[in-house]
């Protein structure tokens, strides 16, 4: 499935890739989770609580089973704030 994420660290620049699996971890702050693909450390997507992570995978899951082949992951995001 293709799916379109934003950027982490650039709130302007999104992208769209290619993944085949997707896992949900713990981020580098204590109260975070992030969506990753398998093997790489670098997440596509972040969220403040796991209930929000987790039904984004879902929503994710649903789009697959569907029959769907394009989800739009940075819209089940948590909103981020812009550093100063």
């Amino acid at each position: 499935m293709y799916v379109k994420y934003r950027q982490l660290g650039s709130y302007d620049l999104f992208a769209v890739r290619k993944i085949d699996s997707l896992l949900i971890d713990t981020c580098s702050s204590p109260d975070g989770w992030v969506l990753r693909p398998l093997g790489e450390q670098k997440p596509l997507a972040w969220f403040e609580t796991y209930e929000r992570v987790k039904g984004a995978l879902n929503s994710l899951c649903a789009a697959m089973a569907e029959g769907r082949t394009f989800f739009d992951l940075s819209e089940c995001e948590t909103n981020m704030v812009a550093d100063q």
